[in-house]
């Protein structure tokens, strides 16, 4: 049957609904242990570790998750083909990889103790019945690191009628995300993704991948936002969209841009690209 078909629920080759990594109690300051509250410590354990995996689904999504915690995703293969066109389709935003980490950075460890004292009135740690993993602060104290790495990710829309999908590769996280030496394809006939990987963090980096779509079937190859946003040395099919408050964006390649100019990397003018750039340019303040 068709993929519209398909029955409504969460389904992919991996399904990890919610993964939070481990933690111990940890000393407290005195000014917050005469509150009773114990300081969450990581026991170095991830949230989800995915490596070495070959992951082929005809429908759905590759990898689906939501975690608090490290995670790392490693030399990995990952196929999708076909996405479920309904908005209730986790397919339809991601047809390859969503992962959302809503672990925070260290750097934010006060503001949220803070925000966790004024809503709850006082600090409080954990009841005896009352596991670290139930505790709201202890479970978003963990850091959100995501580390996506050496993988092939492909999507491949092999059904015979017109799909669309947002995106291929979705990753986002109130920490930082590491997209490092993917190779990462969308092969489209009649379909059409708008942006094959989209990366969201407090800080990005994003380097040394190949993103290849079908000629004029994506409108972007990559978006990559963070505060913090290090996207460069990437070879690409289509344009990328780089923003940040302090933001790094060179020596990234276009194979849009051989078919209108030609010459070194320091010389091109990317006469394509750079209409792209000027999209949301008061987003950014800074650029390397």
């Amino acid at each position: 049957e068709p993929s519209s078909q398909a029955k409504p629920g969460a389904r992919g080759g991996i399904v990890v609904l919610f993964g939070v990594a481990p933690q111990v109690e940890g000393i407290a300051p005195h000014a917050l242990s005469v509150h009773g509250f114990y300081v969450p410590l990581s026991t170095g354990i991830p949230a989800l570790k995915i490596h070495d995996n070959i992951v082929s689904v005809l429908t759905w999504t590759s990898i689906v998750s939501c975690c608090s915690g490290p995670v790392s995703v490693v030399a990995n293969q990952f196929t999708s083909l076909g996405v479920v066109q309904r908005l209730d389709s986790a397919s339809f935003y991601a047809g390859t990889v969503q992962i959302f980490n809503l672990g925070l950075s260290n750097e934010l460890w006060f503001q949220a103790l803070s925000f966790q004292s004024v809503q709850r009135g006082v600090i409080k740690g954990p009841s005896n019945d009352e596991g670290l993993d139930d505790f709201k602060l202890g479970r978003y104290l963990a850091n959100g690191n995501v580390l996506f790495a050496n993988n092939q990710c492909l999507l491949n829309l092999i059904e015979p009628s017109q799909s669309f999908a947002w995106s291929s590769i979705l990753i986002f996280s109130l920490d930082d995300v590491g997209f490092h030496a993917n190779q990462c394809d969308c092969d489209l006939f009649y379909d059409f993704v708008n942006v094959q990987a989209m990366l969201f963090g407090v800080s990005v980096r994003a380097n040394d991948n190949r993103f290849k779509e079908s000629l004029y079937h994506a409108a972007l190859s990559a978006a990559t936002f963070g505060y913090l946003n290090i996207t460069t040395d990437n070879q690409s099919t289509h344009c990328l969209m780089i923003r940040g408050q302090l933001f790094l964006d060179r020596y990234n390649l276009v194979l849009r841009d051989a078919f209108v100019t030609s010459g070194s990397i320091v010389n091109m003018k990317r006469s394509i690209c750079d209409e792209v750039g000027r999209l949301q340019s008061n987003f950014a303040v800074g650029r390397g």
